[in-house]
């Protein structure tokens, strides 16, 4: 629990104690709210505990075959957690332009959304999207892989509606190969609500584009 302060170390083990005295009993673990410690991970974002993890380690492209390998996130298959992905800010300079729709839908006169990404490491990446899921590896290959824009294809899609990849194997080579992952594990139902207002807490942050929609 590097990272966090003394009362969150103390909060996030009485948690876990509750945890495993709900599993003795076979008993469901009701879901909380622990702002203090919400709070705390989306301010040292992105160190520790948050990790980060390079999308070249689960697939790479070599011509027309892909070298798959989901190994590394093993121990974070069924976990739930927050995650971030980073992309080279250079693809969107000087401004983007995205049309937005509202979520699941695509009626009516779209709103065209002007946007720029800010440097958010040393080395020129910003945060572009960012998501809460009770899977992490399964979330990750959602992004990584064939799919709909609704199903983990936020980041994919929005690349092509930007303009900066023609069609979605295209943006898929990019992401494959420049993408970068910050996350931190909150598993369990009873991180429900952690995990969604974390996501909050770091799109008001950073603003990251492929998370912002239009009213319903």
């Amino acid at each position: 629990m590097d990272g966090l302060t003394s009362t969150q170390q103390t909060e996030s083990l009485r948690s876990n104690l509750g945890r495993e005295a709900c599993q003795k009993e076979n008993l469901e673990m009701p879901a909380t709210l622990d702002l203090p410690l919400v709070q705390g991970l989306a301010h040292i974002f992105p160190n520790r505990p948050w990790e980060a993890i390079n999308s070249q380690v689960f697939i790479a492209d070599r011509g027309k075959v892909l070298h798959s390998d989901w190994a590394p996130a093993a121990h974070l298959e069924g976990v739930g957690g927050v995650y971030a992905i980073l992309l080279p800010t250079a693809w969107f300079t000087p401004q983007r332009t995205l049309h937005l729709h509202a979520p699941h839908r695509h009626q009516g006169v779209p709103i065209p959304f002007v946007f720029s990404l800010e440097d958010f490491t040393d080395d020129g990446y910003g945060v572009v999207y960012v998501g809460r899921t009770t899977n992490l590896r399964q979330r990750w290959r959602g992004h990584l892989t064939r799919g709909e824009r609704n199903d983990g294809g936020q980041v994919k899609y929005g690349l092509v509606d930007c303009h900066i990849a023609p069609d979605t194997e295209a943006a898929l080579q990019r992401l494959r190969a420049r993408a970068r992952i910050i996350y931190t594990p909150l598993p369990g139902a009873e991180n429900c609500a952690n995990r969604d207002v974390l996501e909050m807490a770091l799109c008001a942050r950073f603003g990251p584009p492929f998370n912002i929609k239009s009213e319903r």
